[in-house]
């Protein structure tokens, strides 16, 4: 944690931060308060004895691999894909917070990583981290390779062959050490990586739900087996869980036996370009007689909760 000067109040100590950065700040907000309890910089102005304390730059490893292994198509370009990428986009704007980003769980992540920032304008650039060496190939042989396949038909030998060339060298790819020690390590989906390999003196990892956990059926086994994953790599006693609702918080905490303290709780925001108040009420009859919902009882499921399969079982 650096100190830079004192121009600017940082929001840690303000309010929730509304609009499309809305869950990015109160994620800072969260950090800003845990990490100062343990590394408050305080300076003592010298003509009156009062103690003034400067903005703090926090310097934050975020684990993004879900970034990359979505981004291969449309189809998985859902939800999470989408939350981090939001979230993401908001935290790099932030003074407050060094952003450096890496794809922590694999080869294949990392490469994938590469391209969604190659199609994103270079977003990250110079903030990510490469934490993974390929063996006997460079990073853009491996996105040519990525590109080739992608592009390949699915059911064609060639396509075959590239994905296997692929599983070969995610299986053989080495990790590479990361020397730089941060203040805050955070997972945004997937497992975190032994203190070890990542060295910060808080670690967080945001739990999207806990669907895998009390729907396994609903769910395909490589997912379950991921969600678990993750859920076991928190040291229940040191480290922090964010969550997006109150109901995954429940929800995990109910599972795990997490202490609720160390587990919070932070909604996404609603993007304003997307989402909005809509005064045509003309406008909204004629949506809700499109998609025959007109007059019916509606109701908003929370993130996380079971009621998502009775209101989409409903259409």
């Amino acid at each position: 944690m650096r100190a830079t000067k004192p121009e600017r109040t940082t929001e840690a100590h303000g309010e929730p931060i509304a609009g499309a950065d809305g869950q990015a700040g109160r994620l800072v907000k969260l950090r800003a308060q845990r990490v100062i309890e343990e590394a408050m910089e305080a300076h003592f102005c010298p003509a009156d004895g009062s103690v003034l304390y400067t903005a703090l730059t926090m310097d934050v490893l975020y684990d993004v691999t879900n970034l990359g292994l979505a981004f291969g198509t449309e189809l998985t370009r859902t939800g999470i894909f989408r939350a981090t990428e939001h979230f993401v986009r908001a935290i790099i704007r932030r003074p407050e917070v060094e952003a450096r980003f890496a794809a922590m769980q694999s080869y294949a992540g990392e490469i994938q990583l590469a391209r969604f920032d190659r199609s994103a304008g270079a977003l990250l650039a110079d903030r990510l981290i490469a934490a993974w060496a390929g063996k006997d190939t460079s990073r853009a042989a491996s996105i040519e390779l990525v590109d080739r396949l992608l592009a390949a038909d699915g059911a064609s030998s060639e396509a075959k062959r590239l994905s296997a060339e692929l599983r070969l060298l995610n299986r053989i790819a080495r990790q590479r050490r990361i020397d730089h020690a941060f203040d805050v390590y955070h997972s945004l989906r997937q497992a975190l990586v032994p203190p070890d390999r990542v060295k910060a003196r808080v670690r967080v990892v945001t739990i999207h739900d806990m669907i895998p956990f009390l729907f396994p059926e609903l769910c395909e086994e490589r997912f379950v087996d991921q969600h678990r994953a993750v859920v076991d790599s928190i040291d229940k006693r040191r480290d922090w869980v964010v969550c997006n609702s109150a109901c995954t918080k429940t929800d995990f905490c109910d599972l795990t036996g997490m202490s609720p303290d160390r587990v919070f709780v932070t909604p996404f925001a609603a993007a304003p370009g997307i989402f909005r108040p809509e005064p045509d009420a003309a406008r909204i009859t004629a949506v809700l007689d499109k998609h025959g919902i007109a007059g019916r009882p509606r109701k908003l499921p929370r993130q996380g909760d079971s009621s998502k399969v009775e209101f989409l079982a409903t259409f």
